[in-house]
């Protein structure tokens, strides 16, 4: 299946943590299509277009989306993660703060650390909670939500 990457920006340009994250989605091996949430987003979505790799750019142009709230973003996230294998997004305190938001995402798994590849089976992963570190195993079929640096 393909990778949805959240864009990170500030509704004109493209930060610097997404193409961390587009790069960890190209290393997995699938189609990369990136999400740009924002309000008068068109700038940012043209540069998205302009990265390579991409496959397919969604804008979802709306106030709402204007300064990339959790509370916001994450049903619109969580109703297209169902077409996707794995969402990524940076590793940034939004990018936390917006995989967070478990009660949007039911089938995906928020993770930090990968302690193997993407496409390994079974997939180890290690989820943070506060203090709490926990080593879990995924067997297919899995859903991977994780922010990468």
């Amino acid at each position: 299946m393909s990778i949805l990457v959240i864009a990170e920006h500030d509704n004109s340009e493209i930060k610097g943590a997404t193409l961390n994250a587009v790069a960890a989605a190209q290393a997995i091996g699938s189609d990369v299509d990136i999400l740009v949430a924002g309000a008068n987003c068109g700038a940012a979505a043209d540069a998205a277009a302009k990265i390579a790799g991409i496959s397919k750019v969604l804008v979802a142009d709306n106030a709402a989306y204007e300064f990339m709230l959790a509370e916001n973003v994450a049903p619109l996230i969580a109703e297209l993660a169902a077409n996707y294998g794995h969402v990524l997004v940076p590793a940034t305190t939004n990018g936390k703060n917006v995989l967070m938001a478990k009660t949007s995402f039911p089938v995906l798994v928020p993770c930090s650390t990968y302690s193997r590849s993407l496409t390994s089976v079974p997939l180890l992963v290690k989820i943070h909670f506060s203090a709490l570190s926990t080593p879990v195993t995924l067997l297919p079929p899995y859903r991977v939500a994780t922010a990468l640096r």
